[in-house]
């Protein structure tokens, strides 16, 4: 069980608690030769994301796909958890083409025993502008954690909007880790602000150098929620803490927007046990509309995933200092077409979060099912 996330306007954040598939593709045309960066939307996409794994059983995938008519190559940088480079690997793309490197490979080369850290995607500047390439990070358990997975979209650093990042999700058994890393040239302060549906509000501070990174538990008043030992996070909770319902989290640093990074992860309860789910975070800034689409969900049985039957759950975090009204519609497509309905009307009031319950629903077999959260 993992949680989808996708934002809801700037104030809002939604989460479809259900299994959650990765959805990154872009598109480019081939950039003139020389390029020149007059702009945000032609200069060379640095991707970045904040955590990487390799301990407690756990290892890292990093997952590229290039949809260029030619070929390029890109460069794949790990750093420290004290932001300090450990090595890199240039890495070539064919046309339309897919490349996987394993960080453990990659330390192994460099003889680092680090655990964890960050990792940077740099695409040769010459020849790739805008989003041409898309990166993922697969974070998956082994042994005892065999079944556990993480997925951890790369961000593009640098790029334009509030500055606030920010996630949503539901039915925690532990507090949420999230990791942060600086981008920036200058050092700055990160404010990690959390709102739950049955607890207080809570926010914490960390000081991030230049090229700094952090990993801290969140929904916590603590002084020293740093998380120096990444094998107890992710370790199954003996005993699960009291849930929080549904929950948010925002993350806003004192640098331009754009240079800070942010990640997460926590244990959700489930039927069979605590799962691990993927807290990705996404500037509020980016968004111009109040509509969030879940396309390609499991409803009940699922042909791709047999041996299981799949309940959605949605819950909403509104960051505003307004009550938000959301009505939640439900999309089944047959073989006569999409049959659209309304499933749920809430009123969400101003810096609170909010389970949604649905009503009893078919889905089709073939998931080919949608929810939109209109808001």
């Amino acid at each position: 069980m993992s949680s989808l996330f996708a934002p809801i306007a700037r104030i809002t954040s939604a989460v479809l608690v259900i299994s959650s598939f990765p959805s990154t593709i872009f598109c480019q045309t081939r950039a003139p030769n020389p390029a020149v960066a007059d702009s945000m939307s032609e200069m060379p996409q640095v991707l970045t994301a904040p955590l990487f794994i390799e301990a407690a059983g756990f290892t890292s995938t990093i997952t590229m796909v290039s949809e260029l008519n030619f070929a390029v190559t890109a460069q794949v940088v790990l750093f420290d958890r004290n932001g300090a480079q450990i090595t890199s690997q240039t890495v070539a793309f064919p046309a339309h083409s897919r490349q996987a490197v394993l960080v453990g490979d990659l330390l192994y080369q460099a003889n680092s025993a680090e655990t964890m850290g960050s990792v940077e995607v740099l695409p040769d500047p010459a020849k790739v502008v805008t989003m041409a390439i898309a990166a993922q990070l697969s974070i998956t358990g082994s042994g005892a954690s065999i079944g556990q997975h993480i997925e951890e979209e790369f961000l593009m650093a640098g790029m334009s909007g509030s500055g606030v990042l920010r996630s949503a999700g539901a039915s925690l058994v532990s507090k949420p880790i999230v990791a942060l890393r600086n981008t920036a040239a200058a050092a700055q302060t990160a404010t990690i602000s959390c709102i739950t549906e049955k607890g207080a509000a809570t926010r914490q501070q960390v000081q991030l150098a230049s090229g700094g990174w952090a990993l801290l538990q969140a929904c916590t008043n603590s002084s020293s929620a740093a998380v120096s030992l990444i094998g107890d996070a992710l370790a199954s909770p003996a005993q699960a803490a009291p849930d929080p319902g549904a929950f948010g989290v925002s993350v806003a640093g004192t640098g331009k927007p754009g240079s800070l990074a942010a990640f997460g992860f926590s244990w959700h309860g489930a039927a069979r046990g605590a799962m691990l789910s993927s807290q990705n975070f996404v500037d509020a800034g980016t968004f111009r509309s109040g509509n969030t689409v879940f396309t390609g969900v499991p409803v009940g049985a699922a042909n791709h995933l047999p041996g299981a039957f799949f309940t959605p759950q949605v819950a909403l975090a509104n960051f505003g200092a307004k009550p938000v009204n959301a009505t939640v519609l439900f999309s089944r497509t047959t073989g006569s077409g999409p049959e659209p309905s309304n499933v749920a009307a809430v009123s969400v009031p101003a810096m609170s979060s909010q389970t949604i319950a649905l009503p009893v629903l078919t889905g089709d077999p073939g998931l080919r099912n949608s929810f939109i959260v209109q808001s």
